[in-house]
């Protein structure tokens, strides 16, 4: 009997371990944020960031990036870190290509149709296919045009691989050693350093 009693105390302590343990997880693993952001474009479209912040280990944030005026989700991602309370700014305002950035997230539309949305740091994805995607081609060269190093560093690969002239020519002028005053300036509060984008230039034109 003393030896049945001592077992089944054992697995009753055993039982009530486990059943902390359990507990413990699900609130650990349920200290989330869940929220939304609606920002809008300087044409007045609207759209709203759906974000769920999980903070467990490490910070990661689901997002949905949805379309007010038809209420579908054109994007959803998982990115590290919280998501970034930014706004919209403008890429390009044409009849035929509307785009607009909002940290890593781009909404663009074509002509009449509906928005689409694409991440900033896919673009030097193998998988970005710009045959298939020519007015990516035109958002990424806009970005590269306002001299941000950020933006460069995000796009080259796919510019150099879509044989932009414009782009191809920029590089070989940095991997040179050469940079502007009006380069230098924009980027005086860059994270990436003059050395450091000279040689990206150099890596990537060795790419094409």
């Amino acid at each position: 009997m003393p030896n049945k009693k001592h077992s089944c105390i054992i697995i009753l302590v055993f039982i009530a371990i486990l059943i902390g343990c359990r507990t413990a997880k699900i609130n650990f693993l349920d200290n989330s944020v869940t929220g939304k952001i609606i920002c809008s474009t300087e044409n007045n479209d609207i759209f709203t960031l759906k974000y769920k912040t999980q903070y467990f280990l490490d910070i990661h944030t689901d997002i949905k990036v949805v379309d007010n005026s038809n209420k579908k989700t054109i994007l959803e991602f998982k990115k590290e870190g919280e998501l970034v309370k930014s706004q919209f700014i403008t890429i390009t305002n044409t009849s035929t290509l509307k785009s607009f950035i909002y940290d890593d997230i781009i909404v663009y539309k074509i002509n009449d149709n509906n928005f689409k949305a694409v991440l900033l740091s896919s673009f030097n994805n193998k998988n970005t296919n710009f045959n298939t995607s020519p007015q990516l081609i035109t958002i990424a060269a806009e970005l590269v045009k306002t001299h941000k190093w950020q933006y460069l560093y995000a796009c080259a690969e796919f510019l150099v691989k879509a044989n932009h002239l414009p782009t191809i020519e920029l590089l070989t002028r940095i991997a040179d050693g050469v940079v502007t005053a009006e380069e230098l300036l924009v980027n005086s509060e860059s994270n990436i350093k003059t050395k450091e984008i000279r040689e990206y230039a150099q890596q990537i034109l060795k790419l094409g």
